[in-house]
Order: structure tokens, then sequence, then C-alpha cells
């Protein structure tokens, strides 16, 4: 991945996450990793992977179900 530029969510949804893929780019994997949970260790809230490399964003409140995912993900 040579660019991303996640923004900053607000409320509970998550945000939308656009990228851009090298040209030998087979699939992504994102994770959402919160470094300032309450947990004294940060809080993982999900992971995607299989992201197909002709994927290049995940809309808003993606990883809430899979139905939202692209296929292959």
């Amino acid at each position: 991945m040579t660019a991303c530029s996640p923004s900053p969510a607000g409320g509970t949804s998550a945000s939308s996450r656009r990228w851009r893929a090298e040209l030998a780019t087979k699939s992504f994997v994102l994770q959402v990793y919160d470094p300032d949970a309450p947990t004294g260790s940060g809080f993982w809230h999900w992971t995607a992977y299989n992201i197909p490399a002709s994927v290049s964003q995940l809309a808003e409140g993606a990883g809430n179900a899979p139905a939202n995912l692209p296929m292959g993900s």
C-alpha cells in the first residue's frame, strides 16, 4: 500500500478508508486498532483480510457487518 488516508471517526461508526495499490498488489488487510481505548493497552476493533487489489476504499461502517465488505473479503 503506498498511501492510506484514514479519516477520524465521529461517533461510534467506522469512518471511510481509501488507499492506492502498488502494481503487483494481490490483496489487502485492514486492521482497526484504537491505542487510546481505556484498556491500558489499546483495543483491536476488527480486521478485514483478502480485500481484492481492485478495491481502493471501504465505505463508512464497512466493518460493522460482513455484508458491507467487498466481495472476496
